[in-house]
């Protein structure tokens, strides 16, 4: 009767075990500022092209549902956080990108009409959640 009982309890806790791992299996991504392609010097109002290479290094492949790469402004020209739509676009995953595999995520920027420097920071996010590494740019609009 203990041997049954053992075992029983035994089996709840490595089916609880397993279920667990798989819940818990993380979102995770890799790139750093060499992975990131933007002019470090941009003319008021002119549009430019990013490209980011982040590799997928998490436990589940990214696909659908609401990954995407985030972009904001860390600091303006005063030396606040600020927010210029035309600097931070959000750009949606388009593709399936399984564990190991990279995403090369392109889009367009258009400088602020707004002269100075610009610390952009960029993140992958999945919904509001954000993972993986965090990169900081540094990039001066300049007038004509």
């Amino acid at each position: 009767m203990k041997s049954v009982k053992a075992l029983t309890v035994a089996l709840m806790m490595s089916s609880s075990v397993g279920t667990s791992a798989l819940a818990s299996a993380p979102l995770d991504a890799q790139f750093s500022r060499s992975s990131i392609k933007i002019p470090s010097t941009m003319k008021a109002g002119q549009s430019y092209d990013v490209t980011i290479k982040v590799k997928n290094v998490g436990d589940i492949k990214w696909q659908g549902r609401n990954i995407r790469m985030k972009s904001k402004i860390k600091r303006g020209p005063s030396g606040a956080p600020t927010q210029r739509e035309e600097l931070t676009p959000e750009v949606n995953l388009s593709a399936t990108v399984n564990t190991g595999q990279t995403w090369d995520c392109r889009f367009k920027v258009q400088a602020s009409k707004w002269t100075g420097r610009y610390t952009l920071q960029y993140s992958m996010a999945d919904g509001r959640n954000e993972f993986g590494d965090k990169v900081d740019m540094d990039v001066e609009v300049v007038g004509d």
